[in-house]
């Protein structure tokens, strides 16, 4: 004897539907296209903050790796510089990089980039945080 399939209601829309007898209990949006996709999305949100040091780590070892492969052939008398087809780091490029680049190497400088990017990235993101609202002034 079948069961009986008990309506219940979207986790997007919040409208009622029958899940499918194949999904059972695993199905939580009611079928239309634009709650599948919204529940993908939030899915992948959470999945995305769950697993943020996934991707760092990713990002920085093809960055290093990249440029490994971008390294000159230095002749001698020659100074290592960017200069030889190659472009600096982005966040770099007001900083001297030529005289930087004779004293470390071009992996230090990736990685010194990168951190710097997460750092500002996380000063951002705790001023958006506490944002200022504007109640008015007693002065105006």
């Amino acid at each position: 004897m079948p069961k009986i399939r008990k309506k219940r209601p979207c986790c997007i829309c919040r409208r009622w539907f029958l899940p499918n007898t194949k999904v059972k209990k695993r199905q939580v949006t009611c079928g239309e296209k634009a709650c599948q996709r919204q529940w993908h999305k939030k899915q992948c949100a959470k999945w995305n903050k769950k697993n943020a040091a996934y991707f760092r780590s990713n990002y920085l070892q093809k960055k290093l790796e990249k440029t490994k492969e971008e390294k000159p052939i230095v002749k001698s008398g020659e100074s290592p510089g960017f200069n030889k087809g190659r472009s600096p780091p982005t966040s770099c490029i007001n900083l001297p990089i030529q005289s930087i680049h004779k004293v470390i190497e071009t992996e230090l400088l990736v990685v010194i980039d990168y951190v710097i990017k997460i750092q500002i990235y996380q000063f951002q993101k705790r001023m958006i945080k506490k944002a200022v609202v504007n109640k008015g002034s007693p002065f105006f």
